[in-house]
C-alpha cells in the first residue's frame, strides 16, 4: 500500500475495503493482522 515512502495507493485501500465488506456480508468476523510478511521496497531498503 506504500509503493514508495510517504505515498499510499488509494486503489489498494479500496480493494481491501471491498474484500472486508464482502466477508462481513457472508458472516465472517474480520480482524487485522499488522504483519504481512512482505515489506515495501522502501522499508526493506531502510532495514525493515
Amino acid at each position: 500500500m506504500e509503493p514508495e515512502k510517504g505515498r499510499y495507493d488509494e486503489g489498494a485501500f479500496l480493494h481491501y475495503d471491498k474484500m472486508i465488506d464482502a466477508m462481513r456480508r457472508r458472516g465472517f468476523t474480520v480482524f487485522l493482522n499488522l504483519w504481512h510478511f512482505t515489506l515495501p521496497l522502501c522499508a526493506a531498503d531502510e532495514g525493515g
